[in-house]
């Protein structure tokens, strides 16, 4: 039996989620009232307002062809047998000049990519190591993140990665051949989570390593053959992709919605290959941007050292949550939707030491931050998929353009604290009383915390607070 937390904990959490969902509302119809105003989105949706659900369209629309080759795609194989099927039921053996045709055609795609990601967040809560929460409060969890910048950001784009979120509560769980599993889905979604495989390793599980290798593998070889004999090429594709994002992507798409700092990195180096870009000397704006990717990497290092010697202290939900932090803040190349998985980490870092740390950064990060604008730039007429009309676009950029990227950065900070922490827990600065008076959250039901003296010296699952 899993511990509870102590109700007054959760009354008090319960009115802090009613202000955040308050917030989200409030935020919803102020996007809805300027949309009614000005015919597209506001920050932080993307500044070309015609690409509205552009992310399911396209590689629909070349699912069909030579993706891997002509489009140069870094979509898994096993996004296409999905989208074939969906292409399929939305238009039948129906041929198009381009993916805005298939938009124009019909938005069942693009609907599809809605409930999804809604059910996703809705079955996410409803998991079983979710139940140290109760139901009113995963409730109130679930209509703040479905309502978040996260969420409504990846509907906006219609971007496929809400199908991880399906797969990444399961890696939660207790049953060893479903967590494998939907790591190996995962994997084949998006080919970041093979960071996960640590997870194994770090806790000295060889055989759910080699499991789920072995599963994401056989998915990635299996679907590769059904869907296109280039797929090889997806894995030269994406490294190419990676190391090339800022002459992909231009400073106002870098800085829409980023969760690492080398967003940061990445608009100066952009912004020093324009012939008008004078503000300061090229020189200190480039030694700034190496000084950024200075800072991540520090703290990359500092992360990953300090997660290895802890390894024994920390439990495999702790670690999932850990590392999936880590991808987060791994580049620009991972994307800013990638913030929608920190939902699935909620009871794993509630176990932690600093979880009221942790969760005060999920939740910064799923509020809607940009309502508070940094900058406003005209760029011109535009047409806006969603008015079907022209309009005198404004570019602007929120203050969640600046934030979610240091928060994110913070986080990834904070557990390498706690991990020091345990690790020296005579002499880190952080003494023990500050982690050992956190712990009260949690009711012990069959658990049973131990003296303060001892603390820091049991694993986290032993006082889940």
């Amino acid at each position: 039996m899993q511990p509870q937390i102590l109700p007054t904990t959760a009354i008090k959490l319960n009115r802090l989620l009613i202000l955040a969902l308050g917030l989200q509302i409030y935020w919803v119809f102020d996007a809805w009232s300027f949309y009614l105003q000005n015919g597209y989105l506001p920050a932080p949706f993307i500044y070309n307002k015609f690409d509205v659900f552009m992310d399911v369209y396209n590689p629909l629309w070349w699912s069909s062809t030579s993706k891997y080759t002509d489009w140069g795609s870094v979509y898994p194989p096993i996004n296409f047998p999905l989208l074939d099927l969906i292409g399929l039921a939305t238009y039948g053996n129906t041929t198009f000049a381009e993916a805005s045709e298939m938009r124009d055609a019909s938005l069942a795609p693009a609907f599809v990519v809605m409930i999804t990601a809604g059910a996703a967040t809705i079955l996410t809560v409803c998991h079983r190591q979710w139940s140290i929460l109760p139901w009113r409060t995963r409730g109130l969890i679930a209509a703040v993140a479905v309502l978040s910048p996260p969420i409504l950001f990846s509907i906006e784009r219609a971007n496929l990665i809400v199908l991880g979120l399906l797969c990444v509560p399961f890696f939660f769980g207790k049953r060893p051949a479903s967590r494998a599993l939907a790591l190996a889905l995962a994997i084949n979604l998006k080919p970041y989570f093979a960071l996960l495989l640590l997870e194994y390793l770090l806790t000295s599980n060889q055989r759910g390593f080699l499991l789920a290798t072995a599963l994401a593998g056989s998915i990635f070889i299996f679907t590769g053959l059904a869907c296109d004999a280039d797929f090889l090429l997806f894995l030269e594709n994406l490294t190419s992709f990676s190391q090339s994002v800022e002459t992909t992507f231009s400073g106002r798409e870098l800085v829409a919605f980023p969760s690492s700092i080398s967003a940061f990195a990445a608009v100066i180096e952009v912004a020093l290959q324009s012939p008008n870009f004078s503000i300061l000397p090229a020189d200190l704006m480039l030694l700034a941007a190496r000084g950024i990717e200075l800072t991540k990497f520090i703290a990359i290092a500092a992360f990953l050292a300090t997660i290895v010697v802890a390894r024994r202290s920390l439990t495999s939900d702790q670690v999932n949550a850990a590392l999936i932090a880590l991808i987060i803040n791994l580049g620009v190349w991972v994307g800013g939707y990638s913030q929608i998985f920190y939902l699935a980490c909620i009871p794993a870092l509630m176990s932690m030491r600093l979880r009221w740390f942790y969760l005060a950064i999920v939740l910064l990060i799923f509020l809607p931050l940009d309502l508070v604008i940094l900058n406003a730039t005209p760029i011109g007429y535009m047409i806006s998929f969603l008015s079907r009309d022209v309009h005198p676009v404004v570019w602007q950029m929120g203050l969640g353009s600046f934030a979610r990227p240091v928060l994110n950065l913070f986080f990834v900070m904070g557990l390498t604290t706690e991990f020091a922490a345990i690790v020296w827990p005579e002499s880190f600065f952080l003494k023990r009383k500050f982690f050992s008076n956190a712990a009260t959250a949690i009711q012990p039901s069959s658990l049973v915390f131990p003296p303060s003296p001892g603390l820091l010296a049991q694993p986290h699952s032993t006082f889940l607070c």
